[in-house]
């Protein structure tokens, strides 16, 4: 799932688009959502494994995160 803040610093954020969703009018969500789902099918083609928890926990990604973050990270609450 991803969301957006609209430049606020709250998490995680309004959701925008989830797994069954199709992609969004904001180009930044569908980055986000995209490449989120990725490096999960990367990692459990490679491993063979669920990357995060093995419990199936859903993936948030957020963007439009308060100004001027240009940068991912992640806290120990979700991926941003």
């Amino acid at each position: 799932m991803t969301t957006s803040t609209r430049t606020q610093s709250f998490l995680p954020g309004v959701r925008i688009r989830g797994e069954l969703d199709g992609p969004s009018g904001e180009p930044a969500v569908n980055d986000a959502f995209d490449g989120t789902a990725a490096a999960y099918d990367f990692l459990q083609g490679v491993f063979g494994r669920d990357p995060l928890d093995r419990k199936r926990m859903e993936l948030v990604s957020t963007v439009h995160y308060g100004v001027d973050f240009d940068n991912g990270f992640s806290n120990s609450a979700q991926v941003g």
